[in-house]
């Protein structure tokens, strides 16, 4: 496979326990498709609590090093990263940098996850504390019974 930026030949590579290929001019890699995913999971392994992970699709300047068709772009997770990708599901290309990108992103989501479920459970555990006792009991508690 060739980089979709410098058209030189791609070497294996190893990343966070992934096999990637990049690029030894501009420092991109190529992730196939499940590998994001691994990516991500290095630092947020619970999907259901991630979001979106593709927003604002449109045409890429870049081919894909796999299929070599015409590759999209998009916005990672509502965020201002630019990641391209093949619209045929081989694997998206990330320049140099945007590897950590994707962990700054999903570690920050984790931390925001983490406060979102300590402050869930101070606001339940107040509600417990603000029930009062019923009518009867007062009422019980004031004639000693």
């Amino acid at each position: 496979m060739k980089c979709p930026t410098c058209l030189i030949e791609l070497s294996k590579k190893e990343y966070n326990g992934i096999e990637v290929d990049e690029c030894i001019k501009c420092g991109g890699m190529w992730f196939e498709a499940q590998e994001v995913d691994q990516l991500e999971d290095t630092v947020l392994n619970q999907d259901e609590f991630k979001n979106t992970m593709i927003t604002h699709v449109r045409d890429s300047e870049k081919n894909c090093p796999k299929c070599e068709q015409r590759m999209k772009k998009f916005n990672y997770r509502w965020e201002d990263l630019e990641l391209d990708y093949c619209a045929k599901s081989d694997g998206y290309w990330l320049d140099k940098g945007e590897e950590k990108r994707i962990t700054e992103i999903i570690t920050q989501q984790a931390n925001d996850l983490d406060r979102k479920f300590r402050i869930e459970e101070q606001w339940s555990n107040n509600l417990k504390g603000l029930q009062s006792p019923s009518i009867i009991s007062k009422i019980r508690n004031l004639i000693g019974l």
